[in-house]
């Protein structure tokens, strides 16, 4: 068995957050899509369809479940994309101070091309982890009390 060298190792795991990232917030834009075309304009609580979701001015009320599901995905996905990008080793890094801004450019130090493998698998991974083990994550919070709206 081959060690990995900390630069693959890196590619890899940048690579699987980024693509896992990307995809996710892809799979919360199609349920922000599909579930507001099924809820109702008004708040129904006995079915539990009592918390806000405003949809470029069209109120809709989604369940704890649908509101803590899209504002985990939405939370989340920043917060992966970020962490991928900066674990990502980097070479030719320019970086420049305006101003107002900074800016930096630089190339991707991936000789084997991981990185591009590992965001494939990273994207392929997230629809079955969000649709399998996500709404017993969800459902978990709920039931501890935690909701989360993006109102």
């Amino acid at each position: 068995m081959t060690k990995l060298s900390a630069r693959a190792t890196k590619n890899i795991l940048a690579g699987l957050l980024t693509g896992f990232a990307v995809s996710m917030f892809a799979c919360f834009f199609w349920l922000i899509l599909l579930w507001p075309a099924t809820a109702p304009s008004t708040p129904v609580p006995h079915l539990g369809l009592v918390y806000p979701h405003n949809n470029h001015g069209a109120i809709t009320y989604f369940s704890a479940f649908q509101a803590t599901s899209c504002a985990l995905m939405f939370l989340w996905f920043p917060i992966l994309f970020f962490t991928g990008w900066a674990i990502a080793p980097k070479k030719n890094i320019r970086d420049r101070v305006g101003f107002l801004a900074r800016s930096m450019t630089f190339d991707s130090d991936d000789p084997e091309k991981l990185l591009v493998r590992a965001q494939l698998a990273g994207a392929l991974l997230a629809p079955v982890f969000l649709f399998s083990v996500g709404p017993l994550i969800v459902r978990t919070l709920v039931g501890f009390g935690i909701v989360l709206n993006l109102g």
